[in-house]
């Protein structure tokens, strides 16, 4: 199991009528077929300029507005990480 967890920014994105978008874990990723939310892997959790970027190369939207939800630290069989969820 990995010493260092894994940092991670993931947005809980809701749209007017209250749905919250998920995806599925593509093939070759970890927990592949999995539910996830918009993330990205941080060496800096705290610093969102990156992630918010990423939102935009990913799925095509532009982060107008952001805040803290929670931080969840999971350990997997093969590594932890750490959450942290913006809304």
């Amino acid at each position: 199991m990995s010493v260092t967890p894994i940092r991670v920014v993931a947005a809980v994105l809701e749209d007017a009528a209250g749905r919250i978008l998920l995806a599925q874990r593509p093939e070759g990723a970890h927990q592949v077929g999995c539910g996830s939310s918009p993330a990205a892997r941080s060496r800096r959790a705290r610093r969102l300029a990156r992630p918010c970027a990423e939102l935009g190369e990913e799925i095509g939207i532009e982060v107008q507005a952001h805040r803290p939800l929670i931080r969840v630290r999971h350990a997997y069989a093969d590594r932890t990480v750490v959450l942290d969820v913006h809304r």
